[in-house]
């Protein structure tokens, strides 16, 4: 088993500029993250704008720099589950990898995870092989598919 904490919170910040329209990630200053202890492409919470209650999670990792592609995940609370968070946070990271200049994205997706698959799909991901036994869940393994998106201009 894993746990997983936060580790860093950066809390009643004055907002600059504030674009509902912008692609791609947050920035933040180089002074704030430091004294934040908080580095580069580290995961961020997604936060309700009205409440201020985080509803889940997205993360990039396994970043090969070779190949430019790194692997995606995204959680959501389920009472955050069907209001188009998940997509546009998705679309969101496709854009900030493209500009980082990443060729593709992927993800892992337990095969039995019908609502993920669908949610990969409208991303514009394209569901490319079945991996055998992949995943180790509840005492057995169980089959995944691998979900790509070519990043484009």
């Amino acid at each position: 088993m894993f746990i997983e904490r936060m580790k860093s919170k950066i809390h009643r910040v004055r907002v600059t500029e504030a674009n509902l329209n912008y692609v791609g990630s947050i920035t933040i200053d180089e002074d704030l993250m430091d004294a934040a202890n908080m580095i580069a492409g580290e995961k961020v919470a997604i936060v309700d704008n009205n409440s201020g209650t985080a509803c889940g999670f997205l993360d990039v990792t396994d970043l090969d720099a070779i190949h430019r592609r790194a692997q995606i995940g995204i959680v959501l609370l389920p009472e955050a589950q069907g209001k188009g968070i998940a997509t546009k946070a998705l679309d969101e990271a496709a854009m900030y990898a493209l500009q980082q200049g990443l060729h593709q994205l992927f993800a892992v997706v337990a095969s039995d995870n019908l609502k993920a698959r669908k949610l990969f799909l409208r991303s514009s991901y394209l569901e490319t092989t079945v991996l055998p036994q992949w995943l180790y869940v509840d005492g057995k393994f169980t089959d995944a598919i691998l979900y790509q998106r070519i990043l484009e201009k």
